[in-house]
Formats: structure tokens, C-alpha cells, sequence
């Protein structure tokens, strides 16, 4: 092989590594180009504390724009001239997305007025009842 392809040869997979590399982390940087409609930035849910956005290089406060970290949907509020910067970590799931549902009236009971109450269960049995099947044990 010659230099040239060997030293082509490194840096592809020099480059391919940096790419794949990036999977590692739940940082992300992502950039878009202006625009007022919604954006969805990534798959995952972001980590609430982690999430900055930078107009050019004038960081927006939380008041400039809406985020809704579950389904990770961002809409700018104030007008900006230049491209946006995001920089924010992502949790490892998506927690707009509702995986099962759990049905209620199995345990829910709607004849009791007290909203406290409708899923409360209570004892079938007794000390008494307890008792007796015991000496009806023993005596067998």
C-alpha cells in the first residue's frame, strides 16, 4: 500500500471513530437555523438541568423560549437573527411515550363516595376464622 492510501486509510477510520464515539455520551450539540416553528431535537427525553440555548453566542433565558423535556420539542418564543446552539444531556428513554396502562377496576371500587377509599381493599377474613381453620388442622 502506499503512503497516500495508508494515510487516507487513518483518517476514515479516525473520523468513523470520533462519529461512533459520540454514542457514548448522553451530551449532545445540535444546531438549527432559525425559525419559529417547533423543533424536535432529539428522540430521548433531556435531562431538565442540563439544557442551554444559545442564540449566535447570546445565551436565551428559560422566559425566550418553551421546552417540554419529556418529548424534547422546543419553540422559540423571541425572535432571533442568527442560528440557534443547543447543548443539553438526554435521558436513556423517551418519557412522552406510554408504554402500558394499567386498568384500575379490578381494584376500584365505585360504590364508596370517599375518593380515598375507592381503591382501598380490605381484609376478607378474621383472627377468628384463622383460628378455627388451625384446630381444624390439628384435629385432622
Amino acid at each position: 500500500m502506499t503512503f497516500d492510501r495508508c494515510i487516507w486509510v487513518l483518517l476514515f477510520c479516525g473520523f468513523f471513530t470520533l462519529n461512533a464515539h459520540s454514542q457514548y455520551t448522553s451530551q449532545r450539540k445540535v444546531n438549527f437555523a432559525n425559525t419559529l416553528d417547533t423543533l424536535k431535537l432529539d428522540t430521548l427525553s433531556i435531562y431538565p438541568n442540563s439544557f442551554e440555548v444559545y442564540c449566535g453566542t447570546e445565551k436565551l433565558k428559560s422566559e425566550d423560549y418553551f421546552l417540554d423535556h419529556a418529548a424534547a420539542r422546543f419553540k422559540l418564543l423571541k425572535s432571533c437573527e442568527d442560528s440557534l446552539h443547543f447543548t443539553f444531556r438526554v435521558l436513556p428513554m423517551d418519557l412522552s411515550k406510554t408504554l402500558a396502562r394499567r386498568n384500575s377496576s379490578i381494584i376500584f371500587d365505585a360504590t364508596k363516595a370517599d375518593d380515598r377509599d375507592k381503591f382501598r381493599i380490605e381484609n376478607s377474613y378474621s383472627v377468628e376464622d384463622m383460628m378455627a381453620k388451625l384446630r381444624k388442622i390439628k384435629t385432622q
